[in-house]
């Protein structure tokens, strides 16, 4: 009885570690686009000031990824930012609950969008250099 337990248990205990290495591995190493592709610098498509904004990493930061943001529109000196998913969220002065942009990122058109998180405000950028 035990070597055809063995027999059978075998090639399902195969079976699973072959689907977890193929199918769960993979997504677990899923990175967003916008981890990577929205650091640089961008400028507003949709306004006559044409306001640029600057995605850079933040070399001190730990846990999470972590950005540091320049946007004159908003704010006059960088803001802290942080990955979520597929959008980044730019922080106010109270890093702790303030979101003040939410960005998003458009692998077709290399664009940016920023949007208030209340939805009353909305701008598109263009890269300008990566």
């Amino acid at each position: 009885m035990p070597k055809k337990t063995l027999l059978i248990g075998l090639p399902i205990l195969v079976l699973t570690l072959l689907i977890a290495v193929t199918v769960v591995l993979p997504r677990l190493a899923h990175v967003a686009p916008i981890e990577t592709k929205a650091i640089g610098v961008w400028q507003e498509t949709d306004s006559r000031q044409a306001y640029k904004l600057t995605v850079s990493r933040d070399p001190d930061a730990t846990g999470r990824v972590w950005y540091t943001v320049t946007y004159p529109r908003s704010f006059l000196v960088p803001f802290p930012a942080s990955l979520d998913g597929d959008q980044i969220l730019i922080w106010g002065e109270n890093a702790i609950s303030d979101i003040v942009w939410v960005v998003t990122y458009d692998a077709k058109t290399d664009t940016l969008t920023l949007t208030r998180p209340q939805g009353s405000e909305t701008h598109t950028l263009k890269r300008i250099s990566a």
